[in-house]
């Protein structure tokens, strides 16, 4: 089951996704940006519902955090419709996408599973990629058995160096 974390400081809000969208994901909450960062530094999110518009520190020093940390995770930014130009400043800080106050839940509970589908997607192509690579760094040689893999890892090592290696077996 996806995390979801949602930051908002009006808890009628945090309460009703919470609500809304517990039985198809885990949800935690967060009334305010130095909670939500602490609860990032224990579990990252698959994906953040942010306000923008917050007491304090609000949704964009948020975005601006998670960008400075290298933390590639979904945020979906929850904006009143007479602050979008705040949400497209969102959206060029990292920010996946935005949804106007009020909102429609099953189209809320599609973009999330369209945005984690998304994400999902992105890391397969990662590790296919990183796959690609190593076979390309291997040559022909191919395998899935432990002993294999375990070759695969000491030809990786000794590649570079200048000695001869036997193979046998």
């Amino acid at each position: 089951m996806a995390f979801v974390l949602v930051v908002d400081d009006e808890i009628g809000v945090r309460e009703s996704l919470r609500m809304l969208l517990k039985s198809e994901f885990d949800v935690e909450t967060s009334p305010d940006v130095e909670t939500a960062l602490r609860i990032i530094g224990d579990r990252l999110p698959d994906l953040i519902i942010l306000d923008l518009v917050m007491p304090g520190r609000g949704g964009i020093d948020l975005l601006r955090e998670l960008r400075d940390r290298g933390m590639a995770v979904p945020v979906v930014v929850l904006t009143a419709s007479n602050t979008i130009d705040a949400a497209v400043g969102a959206m060029k800080l990292g920010a996946a996408d935005f949804i106007t106050k009020p909102f429609e839940v099953e189209a809320l509970r599609i973009k999330l599973r369209q945005l984690l589908q998304h994400r999902d997607l992105e890391r397969e192509v990662a590790r296919l990629r990183d796959e690609v690579a190593g076979r390309e760094r291997l040559g022909r040689m191919t395998g899935k058995s432990p002993a294999m893999l375990e070759l695969f890892r000491t030809i990786e090592r000794i590649a570079d160096s200048k000695v001869s290696v036997l193979i046998s077996g």
